[in-house]
């Protein structure tokens, strides 16, 4: 007796293409919070302009401070995260977007990975 196998390509690469990205959007909010944790804070603008977003279609995710608050706004924000000579308050500090992803990355494949693998096990 003949085995049929049927394979649903296409369905599989949009589930697993969306468990990606939906990861990534995932990991990029957790960089974006503790980000905010040492991300300078004078006046709480360069915080509050902080922002996670993803590019589906680019399967991208993407983590930025200074995108908005006018003019300047994303020079200042390369200022206070790569001068590593500026003194912040209360512990915050040069580095913070760099920092975070650092501490978020060992368990970046985990997270690919369990979301990834649902697709599978259903």
């Amino acid at each position: 007796m003949p085995i049929v196998v049927l394979w649903h390509s296409d369905k599989v690469k949009r589930a697993v293409r969306g468990a990606v990205v939906l990861s990534l959007r995932q990991l990029a909010e957790h960089v974006l919070e503790e980000s905010g944790r040492n991300v300078p804070h004078l006046t709480g603008t360069l915080e509050r302009s902080g922002e996670a977003s993803d590019d589906e279609a680019q399967g991208i995710a993407m983590v930025s401070y200074g995108s908005t608050g006018g003019r300047g706004a994303g020079a200042y924000a390369v200022k206070q995260h790569e001068d590593v000579t500026l003194r912040h308050p209360n512990g915050r500090t040069a580095k913070f977007l760099e920092n975070a992803v650092k501490l978020v990355a060992p368990n970046m494949l985990a997270v690919i990975h369990g979301k990834v693998k649902k697709v599978f096990d259903g």
